[in-house]
């Protein structure tokens, strides 16, 4: 682990280029210690993540979902200046999709 603190906690608006379209959904990052947490909100539905981590800039976690189809997410991203991230969102074996954020700062 990395001495690097970021400040990541908030609220950030965040976009999947997906075969089907660019689909849309908000990631709430509630805590950072002892493991990164929060809930991804879309239009399926929102679930919670508790196993996130933070090495230097870059930040990974996995949730489960069940809608549209039951498959775990994974996500790995760089963020850069603790206001925008990017980087990859693997869905078990189906495929591996981009993804970026934007931190939104009008919490």
């Amino acid at each position: 682990m990395s001495d690097i603190k970021l400040n990541i906690i908030g609220k950030w608006d965040v976009s999947a280029l997906t075969p089907f379209g660019i689909n849309e959904a908000t990631v709430k990052i509630l805590a950072v210690e002892p493991n990164v947490s929060g809930t991804i909100v879309g239009k399926n539905g929102s679930l919670d993540f508790t196993n996130g981590i933070i090495d230097g800039n870059k930040l990974s976690f996995s949730a489960t979902v069940d809608t549209p189809i039951k498959a775990t997410l994974f996500a790995d991203v760089e963020i850069v200046d603790d206001k925008a991230f990017s980087g990859t969102l693997k869905i078990d074996e189906y495929m591996t999709i981009d993804i970026r954020g934007d931190k939104n700062v009008d919490l």
